[in-house]
């Protein structure tokens, strides 16, 4: 049995040309205090994402930021950059407000977004000085090296299984489908809450990090699902966001679906697989109040290595019509920027999505080390995390001028669809 300690678990800020919350909580560190209560220890959390303005459409809104100087490798990129939720002075003061932990748990997340992770870790360094530092997350995964260079910790874990973290606070190992649910006692004000039904993808798309991040797939029991978002409900909560990277590929979560709280609307922030949408699976969709279902199109062909075919996208739609689901109330991932494939090649497919009544969300492409693209993208590129940011488009040479068409282009067709 461990000594029971008090952990500090920090959500840094994020510094970046554009960041909304979109949904936006460290679901990882909810867990992790989710699972260091039900071994007995104390956890505060302090997320410095969190959205202390009311809310928008949803849950969703705007949060607070503040102009700042660009790293070297960013000057020549015409944008605003920006620190984003609680940073500098305001995070001083809210850490010596906090009795001194036993330990600190440090989440990071964009891999370009490792300056803010950095500046975090030394503000904690100030603020606790002599209490010892644990990071993981998405960076620490993908660019361990550069990580350890960068963030000033004393421990690393890489992956989000948290094998290596069990050993590490003295705790026998807890797979996911036997982890509590997350754990948003930290927050005074809640707007939507977001969970997973599953975790991990075997599908291994090029240009996607989730099996690096998760070795595996792994599902909660169909029981789980429902305590928990009932759970959410007797709270107010009436929008949650599935976290899950392959939704319907969990057999359980059709199961729970006939039983979930009906007021409840359900938000699908990573897309859902076409290919697994029939009619039975739209009508329950539908049913379940899942609002304005995302399809994870991804690509359709001609960047090489297509995710879907056209005929799956349109018997998706088919299906989602069949169920209830107007034109204009479906909308689908479609990845821009991916290498070797063009501005009119995105177009292209842009154009048959919108035919078939689609929305298209531009998923701009950003650069994960360790993937399908490795030998074909320039060695700065991967090796400067910065530049791996989706918003330079760092595979595209074709000009910003052509990119801000596109993008005029697929807005006009998005909203032709509302009318």
């Amino acid at each position: 049995m461990s000594t029971k300690k008090r952990f500090l678990l920090v959500n840094p800020y994020a510094c970046d040309f554009a960041c909304y919350d979109y949904w936006l909580k460290p679901l990882g560190l909810l867990y992790i205090s989710s699972i260091l209560k039900s071994y007995g220890h104390e956890t505060v959390m302090v997320d410095c994402l969190h959205r202390r303005a009311g809310p928008q459409e949803y849950g969703k809104g705007r949060l607070d930021s503040q102009e700042t100087i660009k790293p070297g490798a960013l000057k020549t990129y015409p944008r605003k950059y920006s620190n984003y939720g609680i940073f500098g002075e305001k995070l001083y003061n809210i850490l010596k407000r906090i009795k001194t932990p036993d330990m600190i748990l440090l989440s990071t997340s964009m891999t370009y977004w490792y300056p803010a992770a950095a500046e975090t870790a030394r503000i904690l360094r100030d603020v606790f000085p002599g209490v010892k530092i644990a990071a993981g997350g998405t960076y620490i995964t993908l660019c361990p090296g550069h990580a350890r260079e960068n963030i000033d910790a004393d421990y690393f874990f890489e992956g989000a299984e948290l094998r290596g973290f069990f050993d590490f606070i003295g705790e026998n190992y807890m797979p996911f489908n036997q982890w509590p649910s997350p754990d948003y006692s930290c927050y005074e004000t809640l707007d939507y809450a977001v969970t997973r039904t599953s975790a991990g993808c075997a599908r291994g798309c090029p240009y996607c990090g989730i099996s690096r991040i998760w070795k595996g797939f792994f599902t909660r029991k169909p029981g789980d699902i429902t305590e928990e978002f009932n759970y959410y409900y007797s709270l107010g909560i009436r929008d949650m966001a599935f976290y899950d990277d392959a939704l319907l590929e969990n057999p359980f979560l059709l199961e729970s679906l006939g039983s979930l709280p009906g007021k409840i609307r359900i938000h699908t922030p990573n897309g859902i697989n076409p290919r697994l949408i029939d009619w039975t699976t739209a009508d329950l969709l539908k049913k379940s109040c899942f609002l304005n279902p995302v399809i994870a199109a991804d690509t359709l062909g001609s960047a090489g290595r297509p995710k879907n075919s056209k005929k799956e996208i349109e018997r998706a739609a088919e299906s989602l019509y069949r169920a209830g689901y107007r034109r204009g109330e479906i909308s689908a991932y479609l990845i821009m920027g991916l290498p070797g494939h063009s501005l009119q090649d995105f177009l292209k497919e842009a154009v048959f999505l919108n035919k078939l009544g689609i929305r298209v969300l531009i998923a701009e492409y950003a650069v994960v080390p360790g993937c399908g693209y490795d030998e074909i993208i320039a060695p700065e590129v991967l090796n400067e995390p910065l530049l791996h940011n989706n918003s330079i488009f760092p595979c595209i040479d074709e000009g910003r001028e052509n990119i801000s068409a596109i993008k005029v282009e697929i807005a006009r067709r998005n909203n032709s669809l509302s009318k």
